[in-house]
């Protein structure tokens, strides 16, 4: 199966599938290429935001594109976090970080270097809720997917 991965089109051997990363809380979420699709990292990154916003939604999508296994293996529900924090561990691989601040603060800036985007001197005022996605390399752990919300 050949597939080639851009911003909001998924191409499954010649079969165009549209995927809704196009428009918020998606667009702008997970870091792209130098020609402005995603890398994998980035496509793993948005299918990851999805998972978490909408499951249903992310599980529809792996049947759509042929996922072989049981729908209901490819999403793992973890302990309530309470059982972490009380043990101080986690099985966790996807954290949700929220980000406060005043105005002017500098959250546009912190997350658009969380997905390698450059620093602009331009403000530009956030007016809607805005995600980030990324990997966060951990030495031990295979994947550690930060999600940051403000």
């Amino acid at each position: 199966m050949a597939c080639e991965c851009f911003s909001s089109v998924f191409f499954i051997d010649g079969d165009l599938l549209l995927l809704p990363w196009s428009e918020a809380p998606y667009k702008d979420a997970a870091e792209k290429t130098a020609l402005g699709g995603l890398s994998l990292n980035g496509f793993l990154s948005e299918w990851t935001l999805m998972t978490l916003l909408d499951p249903i939604h992310s599980v529809e999508n792996l049947i759509y594109i042929g996922y072989a296994g049981d729908p209901s293996s490819a999403i793992r529900v973890t302990r309530r976090r309470r059982l972490d924090r009380k043990k101080r561990q986690s099985d966790r691989n996807v954290f949700h970080c929220f980000v406060f601040g005043p105005k002017e603060a500098g959250k546009s800036a912190l997350l658009n270097s969380f997905i390698g985007r450059p620093f602009s001197d331009v403000y530009d005022s956030t007016t809607e809720d805005r995600y980030t996605v990324n990997v966060v390399d951990q030495p031990g752990v295979s994947a550690l997917w930060t999600l940051i919300t403000w």
